[in-house]
Parts: C-alpha cells; sequence; structure tokens
C-alpha cells in the first residue's frame, strides 16, 4: 500500500514539473510574441516614415523640376519681349516636366506679377549692373507638384525684369570697345561692352567707375591682332589706382578651337589663351596691387552679362531703332522706331520713284520741292503776321524788325517787304504786295512734315525755313561794316548779331565784296543787310558747276573778278552741299588734290534754336496763328522728339523684309559696299549689311575713284572754284548722300516754364542719316580749361564745367560728325589735301569760346577688321575704325592749333554704320583730320532718372531675386 501511494505522489510532482514549464515557456514565447510585436511596430513605423520621407523628397525634386523649367522657358520668352501678355505667362505655367508627368506626377502653378515685389525706378543691387537704376517688374513663379498618395511640395522663385536706361553708361558698344588714346584720359563714366575691350594708353587710361563686358579685356593686342608692346591702364577703385598689366586673356580673344556659343568663339578676332589666373586675381580686394579690382572689372568668366534692346532679343539688328517703318513690323519693333516715338517727324522721298516704296511718304502726301510755292504764309493783315515770315521775332514773340530792316530787294525795282523766302524751282514769282520772289534752289524731293498731337492725330505746318550763317571768320571785329561793335565769329554771335543769316544776300558797298580767304575758303568784308545802301539781287538761277561757266564768272585767278558780282552769282540760292573728306578721300592711295562725287553731301539745316522756339510757343501768336501747328499741339509725354529721313537717291528695290515677306521699298543704307579697292568682291570690313556677299550699285552711289568731272583742272591758283562747284553741284541730287545738320543749338531753353523745354524735359534729334553738328549744342561752353588727364564735368561744383542753359538732350544717327564754330563748308572742297587749311575753332579768343556739346549720343561706328588686302593704306592700324576716341568723325586740323572738343553725355556706338561708310585712316598727311584735345565725360545729371532725355532706349536684365519653399 505504501509502495502505491509514494508512486502515485511521484507521478504528480512529475506532472506538476512539465505544466510549470509549459507555462514559462507559454509565458517566455507571450514575451518574445510582445518584444517582437513591438519590434515589428517599431520597423514598420520606421519604414512608413521612410517611404513618406522619400515620397515627400521625389515631390520636392518634381517642384524643383517644375520651377527651373518656368525659369528657362520665363527667361526664353523675355529673351524676346520685355512685355509678355498674361496668355504668354500662361502657356509658360502650364507647360510641365514631361518626363514627371509620365512617371505620374501632377502639377500646379502660376506665373505672374508679383503683388508684394517693388515696381516702378528701383536700383539694382548684386550682379554685374549693380547701382544702375531702372524700372522694374517683379514676378512670382509657384510650382505645385503632387503624388497620387496625396504627398504634395510647393516652391516659389522671384523674379525682376529690369529695363535700364541706356544713358547711364558713359560708354557703350552692341559690338567691341576699342580704347587706344595718345594723351592721358579718364573715364568717369561707367563702360560696358557686349563684344570685348581692347585697352591701352600710350601715356596713360584711366577707369573711374565700373567697366563690364560679356566677353574678353584684352591689353595685349590691337583689334587687328598687332602687339601693343604697352599697357598703362589703370581702374580707380574707391580712390584707389590698381594698374591693370593682364586681361582676361593672353593674346587675343579668339581661341582657334573654340564653336559658337563657347568661350572664345570670336572669327576674325585674333587669337589667344585664357588666363588661368584672371577670375581669383580680378576679383580680389583692391589695395593697389595690381591686377586686384574688386569686381570693378568684370568679363564673362567672372560674372559679366550683355544687355540687349527689346527688338535685338526678337531678332531684329539694333540699327533698326532709326530705320523707317515697314508693313510688317512687330508690335515690338513698332514701338521701339524714332519714327513712332517722335512727335515731329520729316520725311523726305524722290519726287517721281521709279515704283511704288513700302517705306516711302504715302501717295497723296506731301509736296514737291520742285514746285512747293511758300507764298501761301500769313498775310492776311499785320495782325496775324501778314508778310512778316521772314522778321526777327524775340523769345516773348514780338517783333525786332520792322518794314524798314526786312527788306528783298525786288529784280529790277527797290527793295520792299519780303512774303517768302523763295518762289518755286526755276519760276520768279510776285507776292501779293507786288515784290518779286526768285526762283527757287534747283533741288528736287517729295517732303512730308508731321505732327503729332496728344491724341495721336497727324498735323502739318505751314511753314518752313533754312537758315545759313554768314562765314567771315577774320577774327576781327568789323564795326564799320557790320555796325555790330561786338561783331565775333562765333556761329551764334553771327547768327544773332546780323540780319544776312535770314535772307541769305550779301550786300556790295563798293569794289569786290565779300572777298574770298585764300587760305582758308571763307568770305571776308560780309555786310549786314542794312536798309541804307545798294544790294545785290538774288540770282534766279544756281551758277552751273561746269568749269568753263565757273572760270567765264569767276576768271583766271585767286579772287573772284566783277563778273562774280555782277552776274549775282555769290547771291544765287543753291543746294547746301558739303564734301566730306573721308566719305571722298578714303584711302591713301587716292589723289589728295582732288574732290570725289561720293564724298559730296547733301545737307538738310535744323536752325535748333528757332526749332526750340517754336515748340516753347514763341511763333504762335504770329507766324503760326490761325493754324494747328501751334505749340499746344505737340505731344510730348516726356519731352520733344524729332525724326529726320531724307532717302532722295536711296533706291527702290525688291527686298525680303524681317518678316520675310518680298516687297519693294527702298532701305535706308547705301548700296555700294566696296570700299576697299575697289575689286568687286566682299572684302573684310565691308560687308555692312551682313548679307554675306558684296552689296554694290553704283547708281546709287559710285565706286570711291570716280572724281567730280572737273575737279583736276582746279589747280593750286584757283582753288575756291571747288568749293563752288560743290555747292552747285546737281548729282548728289541723284546719289544716296544725306546728312542732317544742326547748327544755333548753343542755348535750348527759351522760356524754361512749366511743360517747356526745361532741365527737367528735353528734346531728342534722331535721323537715320548722318548728322553734322555744327558748333556748341546745349551748352555756352567750359569756364576754363581742365588739366591734361581730367576732364570738365557737367557739375557746378566741379572746378572745370559746362555753362550756360540745358535741357536733357540725345542725338540719334547714323553716324556724327562734329564741326568746330568756325567750319565753312567751302575749306574742305577747297582744300582737301591741306589739313592746315581746316582749322578747327580758327581765331577763338578763349577757351570759353571753344566748341562744346552737352548730349547724350547714339551712333554707329565702322566696321573694323584684321588686316586685308586691298587696303586704305593705314599701316600698322589697316582696318580698324579709330575706336571709340574716334568714334566721332573729325573733319578739321584741332590738333595743330591745340584746341578742345569738349563734350559731356554718353557715347554709344549701337550698330555699324550703313550711310556714313567711308573707312577710317589717319596717317601722314594727316588729310582727313587731327585729333582734339579730347575733354570728355559722362554727364553726370542722367543718373537722375528726372534728367534722361525722351524717349531714351532701355536694355533688358532678368535677375533671379529669392527662392524658397512654400509651407
Amino acid at each position: 500500500m505504501r509502495k502505491d501511494t509514494n508512486t502515485d505522489f511521484t507521478h504528480v510532482r512529475s506532472e506538476r514539473q512539465r505544466g510549470a514549464a509549459l507555462a514559462t515557456s507559454l509565458v517566455v514565447l507571450s514575451l518574445l510574441g510582445a518584444v517582437s510585436m513591438t519590434v515589428l511596430a517599431i520597423v514598420t513605423h520606421e519604414a512608413r516614415i521612410a517611404g513618406s520621407d522619400l515620397q515627400r523628397t521625389q515631390t520636392f525634386y518634381a517642384a524643383s523640376a517644375g520651377i527651373e523649367k518656368m525659369t528657362n522657358d520665363f527667361s526664353s520668352l523675355f529673351a524676346k519681349t520685355s512685355n509678355p501678355t498674361p496668355a504668354q505667362l500662361n502657356t509658360i505655367a502650364a507647360s510641365y516636366p514631361s518626363e514627371l508627368t509620365a512617371e505620374g506626377f501632377t502639377f500646379n502653378q502660376s506665373l505672374a506679377l508679383d503683388p508684394s515685389g517693388s515696381t516702378g525706378n528701383a536700383t539694382i543691387s548684386s550682379g554685374p549692373f549693380s547701382g544702375l537704376y531702372a524700372q522694374v517688374t517683379p514676378y512670382s513663379l509657384i510650382s505645385t507638384a503632387m503624388q497620387a498618395n496625396g504627398t504634395q511640395v510647393s516652391l516659389q522663385r522671384r523674379m525682376n525684369n529690369y529695363l535700364i536706361p541706356i544713358f547711364q553708361f558713359g560708354m557703350f558698344s552692341n559690338d567691341d570697345i576699342e580704347l587706344y588714346p595718345l594723351p592721358a584720359m579718364a573715364i568717369n563714366g561707367r563702360v560696358h561692352a557686349n563684344g570685348n575691350i581692347y585697352a591701352s594708353a600710350s601715356t596713360s587710361l584711366t577707369f573711374q567707375a565700373k567697366v563690364t563686358t560679356a566677353n574678353e579685356f584684352i591689353t595685349d593686342d590691337w583689334r587687328n591682332g598687332t602687339a601693343l608692346g604697352y599697357d598703362h591702364v589703370f581702374v580707380n577703385v574707391s580712390g584707389v589706382n590698381v594698374p591693370v598689366t593682364m586681361g582676361s586673356m593672353v593674346g587675343g580673344p579668339n581661341i582657334s578651337s573654340a564653336t559658337a556659343g563657347q568661350r572664345g568663339y570670336f572669327p576674325g578676332s585674333p587669337n589667344g589663351t585664357i588666363n588661368s589666373s584672371w577670375d581669383t586675381t580680378s576679383v580680389a580686394s583692391a589695395t593697389g596691387v595690381a591686377n586686384q579690382f574688386g569686381g570693378q572689372v568684370v568679363t564673362r568668366s567672372t560674372g559679366g552679362a550683355g544687355l540687349h534692346l527689346p527688338i535685338e532679343l526678337e531678332g531684329s539688328p539694333s540699327r533698326e531703332l532709326i530705320k523707317r517703318n515697314m508693313p510688317n513690323d512687330t508690335q515690338t519693333l513698332s514701338d521701339s522706331r524714332f519714327q513712332n516715338k517722335a512727335e515731329i517727324r520729316i520725311l523726305i522721298d524722290d519726287e517721281n520713284p521709279a515704283s511704288t516704296d513700302a517705306a516711302g511718304i504715302p501717295a497723296g502726301q506731301g509736296v514737291k520741292l520742285s514746285q512747293f510755292d511758300p507764298l501761301p504764309l500769313p498775310n492776311t493783315s499785320s495782325a496775324s503776321g501778314g508778310g512778316r515770315a521772314l522778321w526777327k521775332i524775340n523769345d516773348s514773340g514780338t517783333y525786332v524788325d520792322t518794314s524798314s530792316t526786312c527788306l528783298l530787294q525786288q529784280n529790277g525795282g527797290s527793295a520792299k517787304q519780303a512774303d517768302a523766302v523763295r518762289g518755286i524751282k526755276a519760276v520768279s514769282v510776285n507776292s501779293p504786295g507786288s515784290v518779286k520772289i526768285p526762283a527757287g534752289a534747283g533741288i528736287t524731293g517729295r517732303i512730308l512734315i508731321q505732327i503729332v498731337d496728344a491724341n495721336g492725330a497727324f498735323q502739318r505746318p505751314l511753314w518752313m525755313a533754312f537758315t545759313q550763317g554768314s562765314r567771315d571768320a577774320s577774327g576781327t571785329t568789323n564795326g564799320v561794316l557790320n555796325g555790330d561793335p561786338v561783331y565775333t565769329n562765333a556761329l551764334t554771335d553771327i547768327l544773332n548779331n546780323t540780319h544776312v543769316s535770314y535772307d541769305g544776300e550779301i550786300k556790295q558797298v563798293s569794289g569786290s565784296n565779300p572777298i574770298l580767304n585764300t587760305t582758308y575758303g571763307y568770305l571776308t568784308a560780309i555786310v549786314d543787310d542794312t536798309a541804307s545802301g545798294s544790294q545785290r539781287t538774288r540770282s534766279d538761277t544756281p551758277p552751273s558747276n561746269s568749269l568753263t561757266s565757273l572760270t567765264s564768272d569767276w576768271g583766271g585767278g585767286a579772287t573772284p573778278a566783277s563778273a562774280w558780282f555782277t552776274n549775282k552769282d555769290w547771291n544765287a540760292i543753291v543746294p547746301i552741299n558739303t564734301y566730306n573728306v573721308q566719305e571722298g578721300s578714303i584711302s591713301a592711295g587716292m589723289t589728295s588734290n582732288t574732290v570725289y562725287e561720293r564724298g559730296i553731301t547733301n545737307v538738310v539745316e535744323i536752325n535748333m534754336r528757332n526749332l526750340a522756339r517754336w515748340m516753347d510757343g514763341v511763333y504762335d501768336t504770329n507766324l503760326l496763328v490761325g493754324t494747328n501747328a501751334v505749340s499746344a499741339n505737340i505731344a510730348k509725354p516726356d519731352g520733344y522728339t524729332v525724326y529726320v529721313s531724307d532717302r532722295r537717291g536711296d533706291r527702290v528695290k525688291s527686298m525680303v523684309d524681317l518678316s520675310g515677306a518680298t516687297i519693294n521699298s527702298s532701305n535706308g543704307m547705301v548700296d555700294n559696299e566696296d570700299i576697299y579697292g575697289p575689286n568687286n568682291q566682299l572684302d573684310p570690313g565691308e560687308d555692312l549689311q551682313g548679307k554675306g556677299v558684296l552689296v554694290k550699285d553704283t547708281a546709287e552711289l559710285p565706286d570711291p575713284t570716280t572724281q567730280c568731272a572737273s575737279t583736276p583742272g582746279f589747280n593750286n591758283s584757283i582753288r575756291g572754284l571747288r568749293a563752288v562747284q560743290v555747292s552747285a553741284w546737281t548729282n548728289p541730287c541723284n546719289y544716296f548722300r544725306r546728312t542732317v545738320r544742326l547748327f544755333n543749338g548753343e542755348n535750348l531753353q527759351v522760356s524754361g516754364a512749366a511743360g517747356k523745354l526745361s532741365s527737367t524735359l528735353g528734346i531728342t534729334v534722331s535721323s537715320e542719316n548722318m548728322v553734322y553738328i555744327w558748333g556748341n549744342y546745349n551748352t555756352t561752353g567750359l569756364n576754363a580749361a581742365p588739366p591734361n588727364g581730367t576732364a570738365a564735368l557737367n557739375d557746378a561744383t566741379y572746378a572745370y564745367h559746362y555753362t550756360g542753359n540745358q535741357v536733357p538732350a540725345s542725338i540719334v544717327s547714323d553716324a556724327f560728325s562734329p564741326m568746330s564754330k568756325t567750319w565753312f563748308d567751302a575749306s574742305s572742297a577747297t582744300y582737301p589735301d591741306a589739313i592746315s587749311s581746316r582749322l578747327a575753332d580758327l581765331n577763338l579768343p578763349n577757351v570759353a569760346a571753344e566748341t562744346s556739346v552737352r548730349s547724350a549720343i547714339i551712333s554707329g561706328n565702322n566696321l573694323s577688321a584684321l588686316a586685308g588686302t586691298p587696303d586704305q593704306g593705314n599701316g600698322p592700324e589697316s582696318r580698324l575704325n579709330g575706336g571709340m576716341i574716334n568714334f566721332p568723325r573729325f573733319v578739321e586740323d584741332w590738333f595743330t592749333v591745340n584746341r578742345r572738343w569738349n563734350y559731356t553725355g554718353s557715347f554709344i556706338p549701337l550698330y555699324h554704320s550703313t550711310q556714313m561708310i567711308g573707312p577710317w585712316w589717319y596717317v601722314p598727311n594727316y588729310e582727313i583730320y587731327q585729333p582734339p584735345i579730347r575733354d570728355w565725360s559722362f554727364d553726370v545729371t542722367f543718373t537722375n532718372p528726372t534728367r534722361l532725355p525722351p524717349r531714351t532706349p532701355l536694355f533688358q536684365y532678368v535677375q533671379p531675386t529669392g527662392f524658397k519653399q512654400i509651407l
């Protein structure tokens, strides 16, 4: 029994042990399960978090790709327009990255004006153009990317579109800038080139403001590859003069292995290699160590960028600014043309073009110069200015002249009051007062003058007048003959103090007055046209330009014989022609003692003071009374803009316009580019129109070697006949050689009243032709001469500054040529070979009387090239354009008489000239010109937006200003 009991107890204990182990196992398994579940939960949560981060990261990159595509598309759009439409912006916003939409991403994007951004004028705070002010338009670009699971990321980028006024630069070039001054020169304004900058100096060249280029800064070679051998260039950084001893390239800017779009692709420029130290050295702080500019000199590799006009971004050449309207112009091009910007437009065409001209004066508009009879000037009553067309008027609008001082000699009768300047060509007529009006000059053409009022309507004034001043430059007073004790040879003084300027007649007292100066070719002993004494009568016909007729009247000597006065030749009405030696004698191999036909230019003169007086309302109550051409009717949104286009002789041809359409039209360009040789083939430096083939039409302009038929017969003893021949020359009316000359522009501010020409309301004169600036313009001159190497500033607080009234002024033209105060049209034809007889500012008494110009200038320069054969004989400077220092095309000797051409403004060679195409050359015997002391400066008033000239062109520059994630 006991045994059985023990056995049962042992069994029970064993069973209990097995149960405890099971329970323990179950507990352990439970614990392990709990731990496993916890670990699994943690791992699952982490995996979910990681997956969410991955999706968000993917979505962020998708949004980033969306905003980068919008930025690129936005930049591409602004490379074509400066004023995009909402539809164009919406198209960009709706254009998503296609590779991401294919992967399932969706986008919601917007591109619009940024309501939180600043508009209006702002200063650019960073980048290569920091410090310039601009018209700013802010834009906001937002890209929101989404995945199907709801993951979403939004990014925003802010962009500013800047429109930068061009006249903030002291010098700007759409192409290369070449600066090689001989005397010391300092440039106080900013300098920028969309091409390369070549800079060196014999003495010194100092940049006093920021210098930027979209490409390279070169100091080793000239533009044609000639090694310079010197530099002498400095950059003034916060008062520290930093020497420049290297450029961004070693040698020239062209890398022979480069392809289009790459750095160093400049075929036709000298070869070079990249300067590896430039990028680090040039941006280092300026402490006086050579080549450390602290960012004051910026090139392509250090952040430089190009600046372009909206029409260039759209694909049109910059020269289209000054060309006439065409039928298929885009809106941007139409808005940019100065013809459309101008409120006063003067168009001149041939009277009878061979075919319809798409760019010509519309049919039925304009008048023929050969048939224009100016008698219908106000002549109804004395109260409305009847018969007073030639009377002098004060700035107040009251008359200076009386019936006894304003005379026109009746042919064969006594002097009577004049009602008009002339009759029609070749026909004398009688005015209502029975005064016989001699026939007009031997010129032809159709002229259209339009005035735009505030509502955009066209108006036509009823009057035109061209005046020519006296030419007495003897340098002495002529009180006995003129009755003016303070009479001088200054152009403005002549116009103000003599009466001869308004009716073109020369009084003869006795003997052979006037007298031709045999050294310089001008006239002396010119007498005022006063009421007393006898007076020569205008000839009905201009003198012949044939050698036989001229010598018959003139006689064989240097001084004209009595027949010259008996036949009234001095008082004949002739076209205003002048001989431009640079355009005529274009190479050293040509005969210097000869006048070449292609150099004879026909001139349209604008008396700027009278134009200013008209704008101010001086003529409103007299000559213009009762017409709609009074000053109040001239629109002037930001000042007055004048446009002149003279296309007489510009042949109408079949051509393809910028839209690709074929039309018949004149083109406003000289169609004979064969200036080297000529050899009937396209040589380097001749492709002025950019067609890649030689453009040559000798009927529009003769070859350079064509001489005026009679000039070989004019020997040194009768040189004066050359000037007569040029003045009376009729062939230029058949050739496309046209020039606008601005004179008597010393004071363009009349009353200075509100809404009139003033220090904040200015004038822009634009022309697709060449422009001569004769004498002072927009200034009376300097208070004192600055020392060599410095320049007078347009700042009255500066020791050397400009004087007289000022208005914001600019001149826009094909090319421009300064003429000193004492320029004489006769001189260049009389002495094409003797620069010593073309002395600038001859006999002026002091510095204050020197010729000075205060105006911004946009114009063309010559197309330069590497050396080639044939050549114009310019030695080591062959095929260059003279650089920025010869941007003004001088035609006088300034050097011998140590004269300054004083200039303050903004030099903008924006394109290559297509009318004034004679190449630059400057070799002994210096037939073209001798350079002046270049007293040039940037006009600091242009840094004030209210002082800009009217219709100033604007560059476009797009800059990112901010980037963030929208949470």
